[in-house]
């Protein structure tokens, strides 16, 4: 790949990573300015206030939570900060978010109707990024370069001192812990290279393994799907970063939604499996999206006129 299209492919993932992924069906209608989002599952229920998602409606970054069917959009940040990258604990009591509110970017917390806003991390780095939770609620892992260079960390979700998981010399980025708890997945870069394969390890950061292993291609944002059998990712192997999906061991690779002149980024399953949602650029502006997990079925899942992030769901 030239170096020319990995410096665009890294602008668009830039840009992608300032709003964020999400949940199952799309359903309805809406509110003054969302059409609509996702629905949970493929019963299309779920509680009150199930998807938690970013946009940039008011003209900066917000986090803001629906409904299952689409509708209650409530916006639970105000600031001129930019809050992003949205997760709900698995209990659905909490809302941790990426935020640089304190001058860096930094790894926040608050109740779901927005109340208790309080910043989690205290790293003083330039980036603390894509933030994923344990589904013991127990640990947060995040990409930070606390260090000096990007590295995957973990930290209690009561605070404290962050783990560094990779220390390496390498670019690590964009964790996901699979749904036991027990693999991480993530992305990592050669330092002179740029480009990025996507590698495994255990929980605690041995057993390293590469799953792509592919130099001429930029794999990244990763995600496990609820089974641990299967993992979603963007890939520009066929040009324009499409939407791959493969075995948990790297096998049967698959691109999606098979699209090489639009790019896509940030995938994330539903928790049910059945679904996948993930961004898609569309004159200029990243939209959220849906498809089956097959690839088939591909709809915008909202219609707003700004740009969109993804979206947690519970």
């Amino acid at each position: 790949m030239s170096q020319h299209t990995f410096s665009r492919f890294a602008r668009l993932a830039v840009l992608a990573l300032a709003l964020e992924a999400c949940q199952d069906t799309p359903t309805g209608t809406t509110s003054p300015i969302s059409e609509s989002v996702a629905g949970v599952g493929p019963h299309g229920g779920g509680p009150p206030r199930s998807i938690v998602y970013s946009n940039d409606c008011d003209g900066d970054v917000e986090i803001v939570t629906l409904n299952a069917d689409g509708t209650g959009l409530h916006q639970v940040t105000f600031n001129d900060a930019t809050d992003n990258q949205p997760r709900w604990s698995t209990n659905g009591k909490l809302i941790y978010f990426g935020s640089d509110r304190s001058g860096n970017e930094e790894v926040w917390v608050m109740n779901v109707d927005g109340s208790d806003q309080h910043q989690l991390t205290h790293t003083g780095a330039a980036f603390t990024r894509d933030i994923n939770v344990s589904t013991n609620d127990k640990e947060l892992l995040f990409d930070s370069d606390l260090t000096g260079d990007r590295e995957i960390f973990v930290i209690s979700t009561d605070g404290g001192e962050p783990k560094n998981l990779t220390n390496s010399p390498t670019f690590d980025i964009q964790p996901d812990i699979s749904t036991d708890g027990k693999r991480i997945v993530f992305a990592r870069a050669a330092e002179d290279q740029g480009i990025t394969d996507l590698y495994v390890m255990n929980a605690d950061g041995s057993g390293l393994a590469n799953l792509t292993n592919s130099p001429e291609v930029l794999e990244n944002q990763p995600a496990w799907s609820s089974n641990g059998q299967q993992i979603v990712f963007s890939s520009d192997a066929g040009g324009e970063p499409d939407i791959w999906v493969m075995h948990a061991d790297g096998s049967g690779l698959r691109d999606l939604t098979n699209t090489p002149e639009t790019p896509e980024f940030r995938p994330r399953w539903s928790h049910s499996g059945h679904q996948i949602y993930f961004l898609r650029l569309v004159d200029d502006q990243f939209h959220l999206f849906v498809m089956n997990a097959d690839g088939s079925g591909q709809a915008k899942v909202t219609n707003l006129p700004c740009g969109e992030g993804g979206a947690d769901a519970r």
